[in-house]
């Protein structure tokens, strides 16, 4: 799997999976207020620039996310990501039990929101490779 790399900083990296169309970001730690939307600013910045089907977050580290910005997140980030084409997202779920109700949470009020966005879910990143060539075939079955 071929990455370029857009983004690194002690809080997390941002990575370019040209075959895939894909974006993968990995929270190293948990990001402050500021951080945690200039990293997802990147995101969608790239998503600009480049056409992006898929987001591969990786929540294992990411710790527990503001209310504001989870409003930030659901309001305006991801309807904007939506906007510029994305389709799929797949998640690295953390073990902090607060991470994973933040984003039960996101995902319940992001489908009533009516946004047409397809979710899946890792317990570990071992799978998502498989996973990416297993959708990779299956989209170009289709075609």
């Amino acid at each position: 799997m071929t990455s370029i790399c857009i983004f690194e900083s002690p809080t997390a990296e941002l990575l370019y999976l040209s075959e895939f169309s894909a974006l993968w970001l990995t929270w190293r730690k948990q990001a402050n207020h500021q951080e945690y939307r200039q990293i997802l600013s990147k995101v969608l910045d790239y998503m600009q620039e480049r056409r992006v089907n898929l987001f591969i977050s990786n929540m294992q580290k990411a710790g527990v996310v503001s209310i504001e910005n989870q409003t930030w997140f659901r309001e305006q980030a991801v309807p904007q990501a939506v906007e510029l084409g994305l389709k799929r997202v797949a998640i690295v779920l953390s073990e902090d039990v607060f991470n994973r109700f933040y984003l039960t949470q996101a995902v319940q009020k992001l489908a009533q929101q009516g946004l047409n966005l397809e979710f899946h879910y890792f317990k570990s990143i071992a799978p998502i490779e498989s996973w990416l060539n297993q959708m990779q075939g299956e989209l170009a079955a289709q075609s």
